[in-house]
């Protein structure tokens, strides 16, 4: 039948609809979470390379070995732009404290400070990427749900006026005859053709009833 048909259909499409919406939401926060993680993973490691500097120059003589391997570790984790060149920076000032001219710690420090702040600024855009990747995420559910809504709505406005509506009229046709009304017979305003044909049935029965 195919009102039949159109009622399967409405509600795969309300189901597909409920699916898309679903597997759409854990697709934005699935993409959105490891590129994230990575970058402050990324990020923390540089600013940890950073504090182990600083704590290698702590005490009245930099502790050169801990340094060095701090620096490589920040040289081998390059993330941001710039990050290059301040290494370098930071290489040239420890070589020229280590060849004798101490009175560049306060400037390695400041370059060590610096490259450190050009990470924490790289985790505060990772945090504000995520906010703006929540808020599309919540967008998107919320477009996704307005459309599933229009749908079921206009799902339940064909329902009612293809079959809840006719059936109604079929049973307030049957109950009135019962009750006495012999002239009471189904009628109703853009039907479908399998509705037309059953209340073109009952209404012959009906007929043949109230002749006999």
């Amino acid at each position: 039948m195919q009102l039949g048909k159109g009622i399967t259909l409405g509600l795969w499409l309300l189901i597909g609809l409920n699916m898309l919406m679903a597997f759409g939401s854990i697709g934005i926060f699935l993409r959105m979470a490891p590129a994230i993680e990575l970058i402050n993973f990324r990020n923390a490691r540089s600013l940890e390379a950073c504090e182990q500097m600083l704590v290698a120059m702590a005490g009245g003589d930099i502790a050169r070995s801990d340094f060095q391997a701090a620096l490589d570790l920040a040289g081998g984790n390059i993330t941001e732009p710039g990050e290059i060149e301040a290494c370098q920076q930071i290489q040239r000032l420890f070589s020229a404290i280590q060849a004798g001219d101490d009175g560049l710690r306060q400037q390695l420090a400041q370059a060590i400070v610096a490259l450190a702040e050009r990470n924490r600024v790289a985790m505060n855009g990772a945090a504000r990427q995520a906010q703006s990747l929540g808020r599309a995420g919540a967008w998107s559910v919320a477009f996704m749900a307005l459309l599933f809504f229009t749908t079921g709505i206009i799902f339940e406005q064909r329902l009612r006026r293809d079959i809840l509506d006719p059936v109604g009229e079929l049973g307030g046709a049957l109950q009135a005859h019962r009750d006495g009304d012999s002239l009471r017979r189904c009628t109703g305003i853009g039907l479908s053709k399998e509705m037309k044909r059953v209340f073109a049935e009952v209404n012959d029965l009906l007929d043949q009833k109230t002749q006999g």
